[in-house]
């Protein structure tokens, strides 16, 4: 195990954090290997890998720019005035309620 490092190092090493070590080894962006219980990696992948370049993928952000138009309102006022009418009056019973 001298010659392999933990997740820990590697983050040290590439100044980043253990998560995003155990992200790109889940990704395949990183080689390692499994030694009993634990995680190794080879000096030599940890330098090789360079964190958001190859193998990573960033998720879209939707955001609504220019050209994208307004954004959608609800349009309450048509609910509103969409209401049934009635063709004829109420009964005179229903005045009384």
């Amino acid at each position: 195990m001298d010659d392999y490092l933990t997740p820990r190092q590697a983050a040290e090493r590439k100044g980043v954090s253990v998560p995003t070590i155990y992200k790109a080894i889940e990704r395949g962006a990183l080689p390692s290997v499994r030694v009993l219980d634990r995680v190794a990696l080879r000096p030599a992948d940890v330098e090789a890998y360079e964190p958001g370049s190859y193998g990573c993928v960033k998720r879209a952000v939707r955001r609504r720019g220019p050209g994208r138009g307004p954004k959608p309102e609800a349009n309450t006022e048509k609910a509103v005035n969409e209401r049934p009418v009635r063709s004829t009056p109420p009964p005179a019973d229903a005045a009384e309620l």
